[in-house]
């Protein structure tokens, strides 16, 4: 029975062979495939007769469609459609080729009849006019396929010639519409989304922003999960449509912002510079857009799709990954108070505030947080953005601030002051005039009223209180003092980062701090975002938990050189300042003990990093020790050092009664001109072995 099996398979082969009667021969063909259709086939008996059959049927009808023979394709169609489920034909792969190439052909309602999918060409199908069922996985495979190579002619070329745009995006409605669970996990979806972005990319280059719209209208239907819910396709629409605020609107909500994966949080580099994250571009533009205005000035987005908005940034910038970012905070905070939740703004744009304590945008965006709730603060933090500025473009905003916020309470030649001002400022930069200013003057107060010379110490006055403010809106941070340079208002401090568990070093410069703060104690202040620099006043904190990082207490013999010295355990090693040796008369390997702190050790060269090391702050004698115990004589023989990665200029000597072994430098060899075995007279001295971290003997004196 197997054997005659293969007598038809050689039958089928015979297609093929040009010196045959039965080359090309499509009903010969099916003839013979009628045959094994009625021939019993066990599938662990005839394996691979089954699988050569399904390849060669494949192989026969793609060449017919090749080669454009669709009546010899329709007629082996109308043999294979006879093959019940189950049976060798019925398969995935026959089903893909059978739909795919007779889809634009009436006989495409005998394969997809065949399918159990409806009773309608194909074109029924797509256009939705019949009711469409998926009984099988070979089925809705063949729908997969069938609908991929739909989207595939519809792309057109690699140069994107011969795109049809409605007939894929009609396409796409079909397959979400028919089978989008199949489709989903299908191995043609990877390949669609590729299409799909593909088509967009090459509409922004023809600059075609509305069709690239269109294919967005119908992305939004897309959820995740699904095929074109890819970072991908996100990143197409958000490069091609960031400048139409209404379009980013709809992207983000359709995306969403917590979809985003680890990679649209790398930074880029583009020619050499480092450039934002995929992710950050793509919030800072939400954020403008939740606050931009149409062509008639009026909010696009609803206070509800704000606070919607406001919902879904909260997340990601408190994410770790978004620690270092700065104008999307800002931007979020501009928007917490856009929507009236004005303590949730203050507490984003307070560590801002912190560290840009220069900059009057950060100072007037704080302030706005306190219009309505405490105009009295408002007015603190408007004059202290005034009183701070340098720079007559950030300041003009606050400036027409002043004149309005004077004008309201009273105090007109103030106000008349800064309308005056306003107008110098646009005149000497090119500007537009002051709308602002404008409406001022149109007020019958101003023709009366006579303006002061000048408002800025008039600032000063009325900021009293503001850094306090934004203090009282930050935690308390503990931070430790390395070293302070009074002449140049400068201390270098360490500071603990609990939210990147580390420490990290800065300098700060303020003359108030430099001048309150004392070498190797902790104290606690109000830092900005990064945690690099402070605002407000600070405290001392002796209870901070860092102090036992940066603190201790020391003791054992003190190694003297010159004027100064160490004192020297397992557990660290303390440098004595001659400050503190001063009048001490310490004497060699005297008992010494007291309290030290780490001091921060700048590297000598760029190429290699700093240290920290323990420096003695209080130093107590205690008993000398006898000479002999530090110091001794001795007979014995040198040797030099013996091992293959050491230099041969140190060596040791082995005393010949002890049998103990003492270190000869290098520099006391050269001088003595020291041979292996030479017997010699030494002095040795105890010194510290900081590679082994112990004590040792060191030969100090070579006795001719």
């Amino acid at each position: 029975m197997q054997a005659y099996t293969w007598v038809l398979y050689d039958c089928l082969k015979r297609y093929y062979e040009t010196n045959t009667k039965f080359c090309g021969d499509i009903r010969a063909y099916c003839s013979v495939l009628a045959q094994i259709r009625k021939f019993p086939t066990n599938p662990s008996r005839d394996e691979m007769f089954v699988e050569n059959l399904e390849k060669h049927v494949l192989k026969v009808g793609w060449a017919l469609r090749k080669n454009n023979k669709i009546n010899d394709l329709q007629i082996l169609c109308s043999e294979i459609c006879l093959w019940r489920p189950r049976s060798p034909l019925y398969t995935e792969d026959i089903a893909r080729m059978l739909i795919v190439c007779l889809k634009p052909y009436d006989q495409s309602s005998a394969v997809v009849r065949w399918l159990g999918i409806a009773d309608a060409p194909w074109s029924a199908i797509v256009s939705g006019q019949t009711q469409v069922r998926v009984p099988s996985e070979i089925a809705g495979n063949a729908l997969a396929w069938a609908f991929y190579d739909d989207l595939k002619s519809y792309a057109g070329n690699e140069q994107g010639n011969g795109m049809n745009l409605r007939g894929f995006i009609y396409t796409l409605s079909a397959i979400r519409a028919i089978i989008p669970d199949v489709f989903d996990t299908h191995e043609a979806a990877a390949y669609a989304a590729g299409k799909f972005a593909g088509i967009g990319w090459k509409l922004r280059e023809r600059k075609s922003l509305g069709q690239i719209e269109e294919m967005l209208n119908e992305a939004v239907h897309w959820g995740r999960g699904t095929a074109l819910h890819r970072q991908e396709v996100l990143t197409m629409f958000f490069v091609s449509l960031q400048e139409r605020p209404v379009d980013v609107l709809q992207l983000v909500e359709w995306y969403g912002l917590d979809a985003l994966d680890r990679d649209a949080f790398q930074p880029r580099e583009y020619e050499g510079k480092q450039m934002p994250s995929h992710a950050q571009d793509l919030v800072k533009a939400y954020l403008d857009a939740l606050m931009s205005n149409d062509a008639s000035g009026n909010p696009i987005a609803t206070i509800e799709i704000k606070n919607a908005g406001c919902e879904r940034v909260i997340p990601l910038l408190d994410d770790p990954r978004c620690s270092d970012w700065i104008w999307e905070p800002y931007k979020l905070g501009k928007l917490l108070c856009e929507v009236g939740r004005y303590s949730e703004a203050r507490e984003r744009l307070a560590p801002i505030v912190a560290k840009s304590q220069t900059e009057p945008w950060a100072w007037r965006a704080y302030a706005k947080t306190w219009e309505t709730e405490a105009p009295d603060n408002y007015e603190k933090c408007l004059f202290m953005g005034l009183s701070i500025s340098n720079n007559d473009q950030f300041s003009r905003s606050l400036h027409e601030d002043a004149a309005v916020l004077f004008a309201r309470t009273g105090r007109y030649p103030e106000a008349k002051a800064e309308v005056l001002l306003l107008d110098k400022l646009c005149e000497a930069n090119g500007w537009r005039t002051s709308e602002g200013a404008g409406i001022l003057k149109q007020e019958d107060w101003f023709a009366n009223t006579e303006s002061v010379d000048s408002n800025e110490l008039l600032y000063s006055q009325l900021s009293q209180g503001a850094t306090e403010l934004v203090a009282e809106e930050l935690p308390w941070t503990q931070f430790y003092v390395d070293k302070v340079i009074a002449d140049q208002n400068l201390a270098h401090i360490v500071v603990d980062d609990p939210s990147r568990d580390c420490y990290f070093r800065i300098a700060v410069k303020r003359e108030d701090i430099a001048s309150c703060v004392s070498n190797g104690l902790c104290y606690r202040g109000r830092f900005g975002s990064e945690h690099k620099s402070i605002i407000g006043a600070i405290e001392p904190f002796p209870e901070a938990t860092m102090a036992k990082q940066f603190t201790s207490t020391y003791s054992g013999q003190i190694d003297l050189v010159q004027n100064f010295g160490f004192v020297n355990s397992r557990q660290m090693r303390v440098w004595v300042s001659p400050a503190l040796l001063d009048g001490k008369q310490a004497k060699q390997f005297q008992q010494a003990s007291g309290s030290c702190r780490k001091t921060y050790k700048p590297p000598k060269s760029a190429l290699v990093k700093g240290t920290w090391e323990w420096e003695a702050t209080t130093l107590e004698l205690g008993a000398e020790a006898e000479e002999d115990s530090y110091k001794l004589k001795g007979t014995g023989r040198f040797q030099f050092a013996r091992s293959r990665y050491a230099k041969k200029d140190f060596g040791f000597v082995e005393d010949e009664n002890t049998g103990d072994e003492y270190y000869v430098p290098a520099k006391l060899i050269e001088l003595h001109h020291l041979t292996d075995y030479k017997t010699i007279d030494f002095v040795a001295e105890k010194s510290w072995d900081r590679k082994k971290n112990r004590w040792g003997w060191r030969v100090t004196e070579i006795i001719d």
